[in-house]
């Protein structure tokens, strides 16, 4: 539980926090969520070098939406939040096979599960994106009046 001088210390701090004051700051900020681009704001990544297919991202709703048949504005919620995760965890998978395949190279030799950079991160990712679709259908089939 927070007391009332820790709250107190803490605005005052956050008064001193401004963020990037440059240019070159603000351009470097705007870019964080493109390092791995698990959580980008766009869910559709169309970046110079890091493109995905909308069309892919069509067909993946639309073979969630056939096969979880949502009614109602709930259901299509959830349906979407599914499809989302579902897309995310998919980057992350991504990000992880380019990972070692970087350090394989690196490397030059048959070569063991490295410790690519951020490897608890991406696995954090990884088991909180497949709790949220466990969840989610979970929901979902409740919602639907099914076990």
């Amino acid at each position: 539980m927070t007391t009332e001088k820790q709250m107190l210390a803490n605005q005052q701090n956050a008064l001193l926090s401004t963020g990037a004051q440059t240019v070159e700051g603000k351009a470097i900020v705007a870019r964080n969520a493109i390092k791995h681009g698990i959580f980008t704001r766009d869910l559709v990544i169309d970046h110079d070098k890091h493109k995905e297919s909308a069309s892919e991202y069509q067909e993946l709703l639309d073979g969630l939406i056939n096969s979880l048949k949502p009614e109602g504005q709930m259901e299509w919620l959830l349906v979407e939040k599914i499809t989302a995760d579902c897309w995310r965890l998919r980057r992350v998978l991504h990000f992880e096979k380019t990972g070692i395949m970087k350090m394989c190279e690196l490397l030059s030799e048959a070569c063991k599960l490295p410790n690519i950079p951020d490897t608890d991160r991406v696995i954090r990712y990884e088991s909180h994106l497949q709790r949220s679709i466990i969840q989610n259908l979970v929901l979902l089939k409740k919602l639907q009046g099914s076990d």
